[in-house]
């Protein structure tokens, strides 16, 4: 529908104003009645103009591939090409995109064509990127004296082949464009007959020859017409993540440093940072879109912190021996691994892709604690001892958790892109469990002279004298051995550990 045309309506304004002087009527009335119908046209225009505009707004947005040619076709197959798109559009279904302006789309999305693009799957992704819902693409070709012509549509959302056209035409090269409106007649639901043979006026025809009936292509389910997505519909990211947590493993050393009861001995940092606060690393993960919004996730990450840290055996304040202790060298490290499965619906924004996301986690992680260091000192019954400590314990633990996450994908070009994501994991392990050998270290704060060995320990919690909040390693599998700062806490408990909290990513994208 074509807006209505203001000239128009004022001309006809214009003549009735005439006839209405002419009968009688006053300079003031005509002026009046003049303002009146303006004021009417003007309204009526807008009125078309805006239904005219619901008409377009209904319209199929299709794009239209130029049509693949060989030979002497190649010359002529731009202005077929655009010929087709004239009658697509003058048949008043559809919205059709102008060559130039998929050229400007594509040329800003990154997308570098290689060829020609007439399989599905480039088709499904040029129309994703135009924002076609549907895409036409086909070829031209001559047999003998007959010129054949080859059209298809493909439903972007889905990616199935919704429609065919197959023709001939016994006509000069110059004579095609009138097969491209038989064409556009056709796959907007018109005429399914070939275009007519067109006879060259120059050459004399001894009979006339019926036009062949246009051969239809019967749309085959098979292997290769089964939907498909945009050729981009795997990503690979790599990425490199922070996340801050406040673990229990911190606490551990708190309780070395002020002792629960009647310790002889306590540890004084004076080089060096134990605490661990912030966790970095990377991993890598593969994304599957299953719709143009819907995509599935699988990830693995790695991180780790440690820290190390110079301390001094100081006597306790009730310990009457003036005697420093030594001087101990204490690490701690901790490596956690987690693997993800999740999903999330992304939006597309030019060359911005925000995303939103909820992952199911299995999470891993172990600690390391040693201890080395020489000791000079007295135990409980003021005999003085002197020797090395060498103590440690591993302990591991895993379990399950869940996460979300927020972000967007910069497209650089059409195989690479930038992500930044922000993230909220909600991860609390208990029952981290290991083996170690912490005997010496624990007797010679104690004040207690024991042989040292192997044993089970557990991160557990409990209170100190004074009521405060410690956290100490349990041994859980009784020997001879003694453990004087478990045998100190009350209301001992197996400890949890949280790693919940936000974490940051910056990552690279590859798109295949």
């Amino acid at each position: 529908m074509n807006p209505f045309p203001l000239h128009v309506l004022i001309c006809v304004v214009y003549f009735i104003t005439v006839v209405f002087c002419r009968k009688g009527i006053s300079k003031m009335k005509s002026i009046f009645i003049v303002r009146v119908m303006s004021l009417m046209a003007v309204g009526l225009s807008l009125f078309m103009g805006a239904a005219n505009a619901a008409v377009d707004s209904n319209k199929e947005v299709i794009g239209i591939m130029d049509l693949k040619a060989e030979g002497d076709l190649k010359s002529a197959s731009g202005i077929l090409s655009d010929r087709l798109r004239a009658e697509l559009f003058n048949t008043g279904r559809f919205a059709v995109m102008e060559r130039g302006e998929m050229d400007a789309i594509l040329k800003e999305q990154g997308f570098q064509q290689s060829g020609v693009c007439d399989d599905k799957a480039c088709m499904v992704e040029i129309g994703q990127l135009l924002g076609a819902s549907k895409m036409v693409a086909g070829s031209i070709g001559m047999l003998g004296t007959v010129y054949l012509i080859n059209l298809r549509i493909i439903d972007v959302s889905t990616g199935k082949l919704v429609d065919t056209y197959s023709g001939e035409c016994r006509c000069r090269i110059e004579d095609l464009g009138g097969a491209m409106k038989t064409a556009a007649d056709r796959l907007a639901g018109g005429s399914k007959t070939a275009p007519q043979a067109i006879a060259q006026s120059a050459a004399p025809v001894a009979a006339p020859q019926p036009a062949p009936q246009a051969v239809q292509e019967t749309a085959v389910e098979t292997a290769s017409d089964k939907p498909v997505r945009a050729m981009h519909h795997w990503t690979l990211g790599l990425f490199w993540t922070a996340h801050g947590a406040d673990p229990e493993f911190n606490n551990v050393m708190s309780t070395y440093e002020n002792p629960p009861i009647f310790h002889n001995y306590q540890l004084v940092q004076e080089s060096g940072e134990v605490n661990l606060t912030t966790f970095k690393g990377g991993g890598l993960y593969l994304c599957r879109k299953l719709t143009s919004h819907i995509a599935l996730r699988i990830s693995g990450l790695s991180t780790a912190s440690s820290g190390i840290g110079g301390y001094r055996l100081q006597p306790a304040p009730h310990n009457t021996h003036l005697f420093s202790g030594g001087n101990i060298t204490i690490e701690t490290d901790v490596r956690n691994s987690l693997f993800a499965v999740g999903g999330r619906a992304s939006w597309h924004f030019n060359r911005l892709h925000p995303y939103a996301g909820i992952d199911l986690l299995m999470f891993s992680s172990s600690y390391s604690f040693s201890a080395a260091g020489q000791f000079d000192g007295y135990d409980t019954l003021g005999i003085r001892h002197q020797g090395k400590i060498d103590a440690h314990v591993d302990l591991d633990h895993s379990g399950p958790g869940f996460g979300v996450n927020v972000g967007a994908v910069l497209q650089l070009t059409r195989r690479f892109g930038i992500e930044l994501q922000v993230a909220f994991t909600r991860l609390e392990l208990s029952g981290y469990e290991g083996t170690g050998n912490l005997a010496k270290l624990d007797n010679v704060l104690a004040g207690d002279v024991v042989s040292d060995g192997e044993t089970n320990y557990t991160l557990s919690m409990g209170q100190n004298n004074s009521g405060g909040e410690v956290y100490f390693f349990e041994k859980t599998s009784p020997s001879f051995l003694s453990q004087p700062i478990a045998d100190r806490v009350l209301n001992k408990e197996q400890s949890s550990v949280d790693f919940s909290g936000p974490s940051a990513s910056l990552g690279l994208n590859i798109f295949f």
